[in-house]
């Protein structure tokens, strides 16, 4: 199976170089090399990453690079002498087991005193290659009521995922299997649902986070008999006190590969 997410380092402003020849300028970004902490691993093997960000010099040759953490290897990079806001990628991937402490971005000066850099934008997308199944929010099997709208997303399982407008926008997904992770996008503006599993409340899912993230892992059910059960998520008009309203999110319910 595969998914994908983008994951921004922040929203706004990153870095500035002022170059120092040969010196290396670590940027503090630090992309994990597998799952991230809120991704539990399913069965994965290997992560296509393509990380990106906009890029100014002053036409002095400065190199973007991705470096890993655990032995400074660089995996990818790139160099920059653009006098105008360029979009830079670097696409690498990631077999695990791999460096544990994740790999860095850097910029690095040539030669010349007389340069400088800056880097804004910073973005990571990436898709995971493993074991397993899924249900998008397209899928038939998803059964919904009340007030939802449905959004299409680059790195949206399917292309596309459900909001939860208010309380009473619930949904039923019946699945084989013995667990289950609900994939959806965390921002300031949305809010919690309740979890349900074969008709028994086991949880709630916490949508609200400062930074908005694609495919996030907010509820995982643990694991459960192996079998036909039914995964039901409801809006309840609450949220974290620090969101700003209380819409929920549905990309897919992950159907890990038995032992995931």
């Amino acid at each position: 199976m595969w998914f994908g997410t983008v994951r921004r380092y922040p929203t706004g402003w990153v870095g500035y170089l002022r170059t120092v020849p040969h010196h290396i300028a670590g940027l503090g970004q630090t992309f994990l090399p597998t799952a991230p902490a809120d991704l539990p691993p399913i069965g994965i093997d290997v992560v296509h990453h393509t990380i990106s960000a906009d890029v100014v010099t002053n036409g002095r040759p400065v190199v973007l690079a991705v470096r890993s953490r655990c032995d400074n290897t660089v995996l990818a990079q790139s160099t920059v002498t653009a006098q105008t806001w360029t979009h830079v990628t670097m696409a690498f991937d990631l077999t695990s087991p791999a460096c544990a402490s994740g790999v860095r971005l850097d910029l690095q000066s040539s030669n010349d005193r007389s340069g400088w850099a800056m880097i804004d934008n910073v973005a990571d997308a990436f898709s995971y290659v493993g074991d397993g199944n899924w249900i998008d929010s397209a899928d038939p099997r998803v059964q919904r009521t009340g007030s939802w709208a449905t959004y299409a997303g680059a790195t949206d399982v399917g292309g596309n995922h459900l909001v939860g407008l208010a309380a009473g926008a619930n949904l039923t997904v019946p699945f084989t299997g013995t667990r289950a992770r609900l994939l959806a996008t965390v921002d300031v503006n949305l809010g919690l649902a309740d979890i349900y599993v074969d008709g028994v409340k086991v949880g709630t899912a916490d949508f609200y986070a400062p930074l908005r993230q694609d495919g996030v892992v907010v509820y995982d059910t643990g694991t459960l008999p192996a079998g036909n059960h039914v995964f039901e998520l409801r809006t309840t008009a609450t949220k974290n006190p620090k969101s700003t309203s209380i819409y929920t999110v549905f990309d897919a319910l992950l159907l890990p590969a038995e032992g995931q």
